[in-house]
């Protein structure tokens, strides 16, 4: 016995009067709010959701005399009468060869035994739509090549083709190196070659460098520069003259000569004038190898103590002398250093003011006095 499909007439329409509105209300919500409810609007309409209740009869359930039946599809299924036709059917009545419209539905379908077993398969165990287009366009088998079955291990990674994507191609290599060689002479287009050329220095700009730091800039030279060495003997006129030039020894003609007082010039008024003045006025005072040629001068009220130094503290040459002026009224007493002698007649000590004392070295570690003594 099949299913028959029941199709439900729409209910007659229904008149409804709608009187005028009148003035708006407070809401349901405002009215609890009035009456001291604390929470929002969407907390008020959660409290006012009751559980949920049964499930009500069904429009076929609902008639107690009915026995159709309601499919998952949402249709209504009325089971075909067992007398052979005639019977009432809601409200479809006649047989089944009468009901034109189920009978060409009917038509359309097909019979349960010319149905395959997918038929009693759920949809899921099928293929969707879309995946059946993806499997039109998706490559087949016979279009494959040889390299589809190879393994993994046969082919590059994808950071190895990253790599590759970035490498330096051979002719890329060839021409950096030509542009690196130029236009150089084979003789020195290679890496050996130029740092034969250098001598295999590796710190050949350094030490040129510092090689040229020791020369001579050309414009400091003066003119000897530009002149030659002798190969041997004596040097010309336009030579350099050398070390073992004979004219430069000792031995060389004449050997020794004298001159008059008159061939030197200012001699005399070299010989009478003090190189400096040293002015002393403290009550001591050691004489220095400076004073030697100085008139030192000695200036104070009170007694002054002169001493004149040993060959050790000041190496006076023997002949040499200094001069002593006593200017202030405290006479002067000469004394020697422990290690040296000084002998004057008929005293050591200076006579009066404006007094002159000379104090000579005569030999090592003594000295003479001469002058206004007394």
């Amino acid at each position: 016995m099949s299913d028959i499909r029941v199709v439900v007439p729409a209910p007659p329409p229904i008149n409804v009067t709608v009187n005028p509105l009148g003035a708006t209300g407070p809401s349901a919500y405002q009215l609890a709010v009035a009456k001291g409810y604390p929470g929002t609007e969407d907390e008020w309409l959660a409290d006012q959701k009751g559980e949920d209740g049964a499930p009500g009869p069904t429009a076929v359930s609902a008639d107690a005399g009915n026995t159709a039946t309601l499919g998952e599809d949402g249709l209504i299924y009325v089971p075909e009468s067992t007398s052979g036709g005639g019977g009432a059917w809601g409200e479809i009545t006649g047989t089944l060869s009468e009901q034109t419209d189920l009978q060409d539905a009917l038509d359309l379908k097909a019979d349960a035994a010319d149905l395959g077993s997918a038929a009693s398969a759920e949809t899921a165990d099928f293929a969707s739509a879309a995946q059946g287009g993806l499997a039109d366009s998706a490559v087949q088998p016979g279009d494959l090549g040889t390299a589809a079955s190879a393994d993994s291990s046969a082919f590059a990674t994808a950071a190895q083709g990253a790599k590759a994507d970035t490498a330096v191609q051979p002719a890329d290599l060839t021409a950096a190196i030509e542009d690196v060689v130029d236009s150089a002479p084979g003789a020195l287009d290679t890496l050996n070659e130029l740092a034969a050329a250098l001598g295999d220095d590796a710190n050949f700009a350094a030490n040129v460098t510092a090689s040229l730091a020791g020369k001579a800039n050309t414009a400091d030279l003066g003119t000897a520069a530009t002149r030659n060495v002798p190969a041997s003997g004596n040097a010309s006129a336009s030579e350099v003259v050398k070390g073992d030039d004979t004219r430069l020894s000792d031995a060389r003609t004449p050997t020794a000569h004298t001159h008059s007082a008159s061939q030197v010039t200012d001699l005399a008024s070299a010989a009478a004038t003090y190189a400096a003045v040293n002015a002393q006025t403290a009550t001591t005072y050691s004489a220095v190898l400076t004073d030697v040629g100085k008139l030192v001068t000695l200036t104070n009220a009170a007694a002054i103590a002169v001493t004149l130094p040993k060959d050790a503290t000041a190496a006076v040459p023997t002949g040499a002398r200094i001069d002593f002026l006593v200017l202030g009224a405290g006479k002067a007493t000469f004394q020697a250093e422990s290690g040296a002698t000084v002998n004057g007649t008929p005293t050591l000590v200076s006579r009066a003011q404006y007094s002159a004392v000379t104090a000579v070295k005569v030999a090592s570690n003594t000295w003479i006095l001469v002058g206004d003594l007394g």
